[in-house]
């Protein structure tokens, strides 16, 4: 989580300031609210960048689990992170790799799911 956490929290805070002057300027000379400028303008405009965030967190999200279970796991039940901690001290290279390979699968995924989640929402807007 702590590995995620800040790409997600730059890309939004970067994204959240990005919006337009001008389109500030027009909601604010409409009366519109802070909270209506934050949820229909600033959100919106900060969706591209939350997005690129979340794409890099869910690699770092897989990496730091591995992490975790590197120091943590003790082989009951058995994680990814044990099979390539135990398969290289056994010198088990094909399960090694497997294991690597398939957490490797896992972030694809990950990047797969949000840059899927991404073209629905963002996609029509910003010609993603």
């Amino acid at each position: 989580a702590v590995a995620a956490f800040y790409p997600v929290f730059s890309a939004a805070t970067t994204g959240l300031v990005s919006a337009s002057p001008d389109w500030v300027a027009l909601f604010r000379l409409y009366g519109a609210s802070r909270w209506r400028e934050l949820w229909s303008l600033r959100l919106m405009a900060a969706l591209p960048s939350i997005f690129a965030g979340l794409r890099t967190a869910g690699g770092l999200a897989v990496i730091g689990a591995i992490v975790g279970e590197f120091v943590g796991s003790n082989g009951s039940p058995p994680t990814l992170g044990y099979l390539i901690v135990f398969s290289a001290r056994s010198a088990e290279l094909g399960l090694c790799f497997a294991a690597v390979a398939v957490s490797a699968g896992l972030a694809l995924i990950f990047l797969a799911v949000v840059g899927a989640a991404e073209q629905k929402l963002v996609g029509r807007w910003f010609g993603a």
